[in-house]
């Protein structure tokens, strides 16, 4: 969990990333500074996957989208939205 930390801290703190929600493609995010829920989640997720964080997976909703984390001893999401906000975790039920 540490790692996805490091990596929140790349994408929102370190680059000053904002979200726009005409900002819809990865390059956005080193062009332009800014994103949307589906361009931050899509370059959370590839640099996860390079840094071989398993348990990651794009969760869609009605006219959103977010990354959660889920193994056999925790799950939460993600907000990439929200500056990588952790919403805590979900129970079983969740």
């Amino acid at each position: 969990q540490d790692s996805l930390k490091v990596i929140s801290r790349q994408l929102f703190q370190n680059k000053q990333s904002s979200f726009k929600e005409d900002c819809e493609f990865i390059s956005n995010i080193f062009d332009k500074h800014c994103g949307n829920c589906a361009s931050f989640s899509a370059y959370y997720l590839s640099i996860a996957n390079r840094l071989g964080i398993k348990n990651l997976y794009p969760v869609l909703a009605p006219n959103h989208i977010f990354v959660r984390y889920n193994n056999v001893f925790t799950k939460f999401n993600i907000e990439t939205t929200q500056k990588g906000e952790n919403y805590g975790e979900i129970s079983s039920n969740g």
